[in-house]
């Protein structure tokens, strides 16, 4: 079944080809706790790719070129490029070329700018986090475990969008990151009641101000 649910996932958001790694894992993983057969878990997880494939298939036949999706990731905007783009690169071109010529006399494309980049900061750290989770305890600092499936789900769908060379629309992007949530929810439970109060109120200023800009027919994600 997670197998099928991949397939479909992977056939409509490219972003679904990040279960087929996490699955892998999780097989071996119950494989290894007795739960699962793995010569029924594993094979399974790669039924995840068939979404891919057949999508892939259908382009080839109707447009001629099966990675279409790919190939034409730049009419989405100048912010996209279409190649791979390495993590670092996307940092470097918001921090010294996008964040630093906007217009910052408009208001909605400041908003948004920054918006699409303290979310891709705050889930790339929530991934660091994930990470270091595994390890446990570094010294004496205590980092939250996750399942390793888990991590590796929020490693590779908070990077799949970044390939494109943006941050553009990362903040709805990272709805479907559901461990990062686990990970914030519990790191947040752990700090002071005030600290807690104000970062629920930017939260909501936030969500205000993006859902003010969007029924106004502004970009927002």
């Amino acid at each position: 079944m997670a197998g099928v649910l991949g397939a479909l996932s992977s056939a409509t958001r490219v972003v679904g080809i990040a279960i087929f790694p996490a699955l892998i894992v999780e097989a071996i993983l119950q494989w290894r706790d007795h739960k699962s057969n793995i010569l029924i878990s594993l094979p399974s997880s790669f039924g995840v790719l068939l979404g891919l494939v057949s999508y892939a298939s259908i382009l080839g036949v109707k447009v001629g070129d099966p990675l279409e999706f790919f190939h034409s990731v730049d009419i989405f905007g100048p912010q996209r490029v279409s190649g791979f783009i390495l993590f670092p690169q996307v940092i470097y071109r918001y921090v010294f070329k996008i964040l630093t010529n906007i217009d910052y006399s408009y208001f909605p494309i400041v908003f948004s700018s920054w918006l699409e980049f303290l979310t891709a900061i705050l889930f790339g750290g929530l991934g660091v986090l994930g990470i270091l989770g595994l390890l446990r305890n570094l010294g004496k600092v205590y980092f939250v475990k996750l399942r390793p499936s888990y991590v590796v789900y929020l490693i590779l769908a908070y990077l799949i969008p970044t390939f494109s060379g943006s941050f553009s629309s990362m903040p709805r992007y990272v709805l479907i990151i559901f461990p990062a949530f686990i990970l914030s929810a519990v790191y947040m439970s752990k700090l002071p009641r005030l600290l807690q109060a104000l970062i629920i109120f930017f939260l909501v200023m936030s969500l205000s101000i993006s859902t003010m800009l969007f029924v106004r027919g502004y970009w927002v994600s």
